[in-house]
């Protein structure tokens, strides 16, 4: 049995080669694939940073009128019983939720508690030893979202990951690559993954 999974080159059906040839296919495009969505994911991450950033700017313009919404319903219920219904829910169907959701105030308050809900990205993709240096490196960038990450440092995740050492080189070409292919930027030794390449990519969504 182990001689057929390591049968001479020589000795491969063409076959073998074909299916050899679907497999480097196959493998490259999951690679490809796989890099839009960590390209993907920075975009939504550095999009809901600032989504969190406009939220609490709002509570802090809630507060000038002496409302605290940050705590639950009780706020946004304040604000309705001053300036009416009618009105409060007018300005929710100005922000693009249904009015017809709300129609009581338990209900209403159970809708702005989902609101206020924190939100979390899909979980990340778990990189193993077995991950390309490309992979391991672009996947460090996005979760290092607007921070940023240096080359020795993602040098350093990756020969811990393995347990070897990299050439001092590789990881610094692999980022010069992904910023020809307009993946990631660089300031200074700091490196950022590219979200508007995910948006470019997909400008309807």
């Amino acid at each position: 049995m182990m001689g057929e999974r390591n049968r001479p080159v020589d000795s491969l059906t063409d076959h073998d080669k074909a299916a050899l040839l679907a497999l480097v296919t196959r493998y490259t495009r999951t690679q490809v694939e796989n890099a839009a969505i960590l390209v993907e994911q920075a975009a939504l991450a550095t999009k809901l940073a600032k989504g969190r950033e406009q939220i609490q700017k709002c509570i802090g313009a809630f507060s000038v009128f002496g409302i605290d919404v940050s705590k639950g319903a009780g706020g946004f219920q304040q604000i309705r019983n001053l300036v009416g219904s009618e009105a409060y829910l007018a300005a929710l169907g100005a922000g693009g939720r249904d009015p017809s959701e709300t129609t009581t105030k338990d209900q209403d308050a159970g809708a702005v508690e989902v609101i206020q809900q924190e939100l979390t990205l899909p979980p990340f993709a778990n990189q193993t030893d077995q991950s390309s240096v490309r992979e391991i490196a672009l996947a460090q960038l996005v979760k290092a979202s607007v921070q940023g990450v240096t080359a020795s440092e993602i040098r350093e995740h990756i020969e811990k990951m393995r347990g070897t050492k990299l050439h001092s080189k590789t990881v610094g070409m692999t980022l010069y690559r992904l910023s020809q292919d307009g993946l990631v930027r660089r300031e200074g030794r700091t490196w950022f993954a590219v979200p508007q390449v995910a948006e470019k990519a997909n400008p309807g969504g």
